[in-house]
């Protein structure tokens, strides 16, 4: 059995003596639940041993490090492990969490590590960094327990970039009938975004709100047909085209991508002109293998005061996004590293699904 760490003790004492409060509230209890789960991660860190260090993660977690692919299920991140079982020395492990967030049944902690150690009978040194980890629940019954879904481990001080859905992409034959199908099915009414040039489209907004947004993309007839528009032009009706992920720093997240084994085109420069002269500027960047139909591209904004959630109508929320491909280990490993959560599954054929909450209409479903 582990013994709680200073802060566990501090904060649960804080808790306790709050006037007429219960003895933690779901904050706290949430950062204690954290602080448990890491101390318990640190220790066996301590142990240099596979079978307790493989222990701490779901049965389908993964262990993201440096430069490296997603090691993806506890069986694998044992297996990565176990050569290094008794070579190594860890004489101090400190794991702390500087900021812990519920997020869709999940606790996500950011924070800082610390580690003393070295190759048995060699020399040691101190190694520092910085990780992002997303716990949930597993098990059942008495051996129910708190464990990593994803624990990424950045070294050195740099955070590393920050990553976040940015938008959703429907697509459309025409565009004025997208928006008027978009307006009917979830009462609000997308405004006129603008023309890519050069890619043979234009398209529609719609905001979600804190920086997520929907774009309606229809052939630009004024383009005439290109291979960007030919696909478009065979919708019957709003269907999923594609996603796109943020990110704070499009460079490093291509090198850390390429790393990880993906090959990756970009990053590419990207613009257009809004109806009110403001220009939007950004920087994409697309995974080409591996190949897969659902994986979403990257997008750095020059600036975020013009961020397209800013001035499109709002009324909906982003409430899930699903995908399906028989790629899915890719995607899976891919969303891992980054940590945004979508659903994933297998299947024969590529498709894609978005649910949005629309006020008075209720949930709203693109796609299937």
């Amino acid at each position: 059995m582990t013994r709680p760490t200073i802060a566990v003790l501090v904060l649960a004492a804080a808790c306790a003596s709050a006037p007429r409060a219960p003895a933690c509230d779901a904050a706290c209890t949430d950062r204690r639940t954290a602080e448990a789960t890491l101390d318990r991660f640190a220790h066996a860190i301590t142990l240099v041993n596979a079978d307790s260090l493989a222990a701490q993660y779901t049965d389908d977690g993964a262990m993201v490090q440096p430069g490296a692919m997603p090691v993806v299920g506890r069986r694998a991140i044992h297996d990565l492990l176990a050569p290094f079982d008794g070579k190594n020395v860890v004489t101090r492990e400190t794991v702390r969490a500087d900021s812990v967030r519920r997020l869709d049944g999940a606790l996500r902690v950011w924070g800082s590590w610390e580690q003393e150690g070295g190759p048995r009978g060699g020399a040691t040194g101190t190694y520092r960094g910085h990780y992002v980890a997303d716990l949930v629940r597993a098990g059942s019954g008495a051996d129910t327990t708190w464990r990593f879904e994803r624990f990424v481990t950045i070294v050195g001080d740099a955070a590393g970039p920050t990553y976040a859905i940015d938008h959703v992409i429907l697509g459309a034959a025409d565009r004025d009938a997208g928006m008027r199908e978009f307006a009917s099915r979830t009462g609000v009414t997308p405004q006129i975004g603008g023309v890519h040039p050069g890619k043979g489209t234009r398209n529609a907004l719609a905001s979600f709100g804190d920086l997520h947004y929907v774009e309606i993309l229809a052939p630009d007839p004024a383009q005439g047909s290109m291979p960007g528009n030919a696909a478009l032009a065979a919708y019957s009706a709003l269907a999923p085209e594609g996603w796109a992920i943020r990110t704070s720093d499009i460079e490093a997240t291509a090198k850390a991508l390429r790393a990880a084994g993906f090959t990756v085109e970009g990053p590419l420069d990207g613009a257009r002109v809004r109806p009110d002269g403001v220009r939007l500027a950004w920087r994409t960047l697309n995974i080409v293998a591996p190949a897969s139909e659902r994986l979403p591209f990257f997008i750095e904004w020059k600036t975020m005061d013009a961020h397209p959630s800013r001035s499109a109508p709002a009324g909906c929320t982003l409430g899930a996004v699903t995908v399906t491909d028989t790629h899915d280990d890719a995607v899976r490993a891919l969303l891992r590293a980054v940590g945004v959560r979508a659903g994933v599954a297998h299947g024969d054929a590529s498709s894609m699904r978005v649910d949005l909450h629309c006020g008075a209409k209720g949930t709203v479903t693109f796609g299937r």
